[in-house]
């Protein structure tokens, strides 16, 4: 059997040969102990060279892959035993403690009945390893996973290509990622956003029911919307002579400014007002109304910037007085699956009906989600055009053709699920401060 060390340095060396394909500068700890583990020493050993680093520029902080055991082994064997069982050896953003990339060495390594092995095959690099079993240090497949906990039992993970940068502001973290199932992915406080190949069906779901029930929108007013989609899709109604874009966080903003191009174009339009600070202040503050008012906030999670604004003393008191007559407020409401819809989504549609005269919730499917997406819609004027008046009114008012939604899409959007229906027709909790209800997971100052 070889030394607990030497075995180190075989994986060590394992991971060395992956390090080009990374996008980072990144950190392995390695773990020393001697026979009777009485210190534990870490030692960070740079995986790459700067200037073989396509993207080093790009990225302010510092992965690192770090193997955890939680209590001290007999032996420096059973100590590596011990940590390769532990399901978190991942790597991990040090500025985003939410965001994980597991599987770093192809899919998870995986300990059964006393045995190590990597799933994906075995190669020329086996070595004896722990209980005297071969082990191989080369089958793995070469790619670094992101993974998402959407439940306390339930994770969502793909492969990336890259990290392209890196960020936190005193709100939230932030990262841009490039995936290989869903291109450029914006992740948030460890929740994706939005994800290149399907933001457009979130956004045109978003933006265009209420923009078409409108008669004739001018103006409207984004809270959030900081990645700039949102107002890309606005700014393609021909009626739209005004929008207001405002973030709280300003740091969201100028990285999506920077990395997103797609939204390059949108940012530059003479008719987008972008301004900084608390949707809620800022719509105070203000004393013009608006034809539409959209609600493009972060899921409400415990200790994140926005849950106050799914409450329906903000909707009642702040909303509602800023809309012009015959005005309409939509807003994103979280999942809306037939196990999730729970969550938020439910209640924020029976907030809404607590304020507004007509309420139409629907939802579409978002594959980078993995799961069923909800959106509300509310207004004091009747929401009821049907499939061939929404298609009319896209024909003659919007540039372009729209990638997901028509009124037939619409049609089936709002047309719930008999579970969800009956869930919503049931509920009755209504969201307020003290009553605030979060999907999974928590912001950065939970």
């Amino acid at each position: 059997m070889i030394s607990s060390n030497a075995w180190l340095a075989s994986m060590s060396n394992s991971i060395l040969s992956y390090a080009p394909s990374l996008s980072s500068l990144v950190s392995v700890w390695k773990h020393h102990a001697d026979a009777n583990l009485t210190s534990t020493e870490k030692q960070p050993i740079n995986l790459m060279d700067p200037q073989t680093c396509t993207y080093t520029s790009m990225c302010s902080k510092d992965i690192g892959l770090t193997m955890i055991s939680n209590q001290p082994q007999k032996s420096p064997e059973a100590y590596l035993y011990s940590t390769l069982r532990n399901p978190m050896r991942i790597l991990r953003f040090s500025c985003i403690e939410r965001i994980h990339f597991a599987r770093f060495l192809g899919s998870e390594w995986q300990a059964n009945m006393g045995e190590i092995a990597l799933p994906n095959g075995i190669s020329n690099g086996s070595i004896n390893g722990v209980n005297g079993q071969s082990h191989s240090l080369n089958g793995y497949r070469k790619s670094c996973w992101y993974e998402e906990e959407i439940e306390e039992d339930l994770r969502w993970c793909f492969a990336l290509n890259s990290i392209l940068h890196t960020g936190a502001s005193q709100y939230q973290d932030i990262a841009l990622l490039d995936t290989k199932p869903f291109g450029k992915a914006l992740v948030i406080d460890g929740k994706l956003q939005s994800a290149e190949t399907d933001e457009f069906i979130y956004h045109e779901c978003l933006v265009h029911p209420a923009l078409l029930h409108n008669p004739n929108p001018k103006n409207v007013f984004i809270m959030g919307g900081g990645e700039g989609s949102t107002a890309r899709e606005l700014l393609r109604h021909k009626t739209i002579d005004k929008v207001v874009m405002c973030d709280i966080d300003e740091e969201v903003v100028n990285f999506c400014k920077s990395y997103l191009v797609v939204n390059k174009e949108a940012f530059r339009d003479q008719r987008l007002e972008v301004v900084i600070n608390d949707a809620r202040a800022e719509l105070e503050a203000r004393d013009e109304s608006y034809d539409v008012i959209i609600g493009d906030l972060a899921d409400p999670i415990d200790g994140g910037p926005c849950y106050k604004l799914y409450t329906k003393s903000f909707y009642e008191l702040i909303v509602k007085p800023r809309l012009k007559q015959g005005g309409i407020f939509v807003t994103q409401a979280g999942p809306a699956g037939i196990f999730s819809h729970t969550e938020v989504f439910s209640c924020i549609y029976n907030t809404l009906r607590k304020v507004f005269k007509y309420v139409v919730p629907y939802s579409a499917h978002i594959p980078s989600y993995a799961d069923i997406w909800g959106w509300v819609m509310a207004s004091d004027s009747p929401l009821d055009l049907n499939a061939e008046e929404l298609d009319l009114r896209m024909r003659q008012r919007i540039k372009g053709e729209n990638r997901y939604l028509d009124g037939k899409t619409f049609t089936s959007a709002s047309t719930l699920s008999k579970t969800v229906r009956k869930s919503l027709d049931n509920e009755t909790h209504v969201y307020t401060e003290e009553s605030a209800r979060f999907i999974y997971g928590h912001g950065k100052h939970a």
